[in-house]
């Protein structure tokens, strides 16, 4: 599912507004602030913005198709209906290894299709992907 991640937080000393993001095509969010001429600066895999609030930067993302319900902003209450897409009620879906063929397959860490990418790993033989076939028992 695809995630925008906004937030303050100190870099160098002072407060800036931060973008992180996943499941869009990479320089997807970079490309709207250069059509909207935003100052943005990137370390790492964090979007540096100035001048803008967390609020125009949702209000901008949603102008470009990102669904607000994707878009999750420090200090706004989570919008339940998130909540329940992101939680997988399929108890008899398996992953299937697809080096190996194990069914010994959990996810890399709990932030891994959160704020992190989804990724799984298998038990048996250390195979780390997002490549899993998954099999109803």
């Amino acid at each position: 599912m695809p995630l925008v991640y906004i937030d303050h937080e100190k870099i160098r000393g002072k407060k800036a507004l931060t973008i992180e993001y996943s499941g869009f095509e990479k320089g997807f969010i970079e490309s709207i602030l250069d059509k909207e001429n935003i100052n943005y600066r990137k370390e790492g895999g964090v979007i540096i913005v100035e001048n803008v609030t967390k609020k125009q930067i949702k209000k901008i993302l949603t102008k470009y198709g990102v669904d607000t319900k994707n878009i999750l902003v420090s200090g706004e209450i989570l919008n339940f209906g998130f909540l329940l897409e992101s939680i997988s009620f399929r108890r008899n879906i398996k992953r299937v290894c697809p080096r190996c063929g194990s069914i010994n397959v959990r996810k890399v860490s709990f932030l891994s299709g959160w704020f992190t990418p989804l990724q799984f790993i298998c038990e048996d033989c250390g195979y780390v992907g997002v490549a899993f076939l998954e099999v109803e028992e």
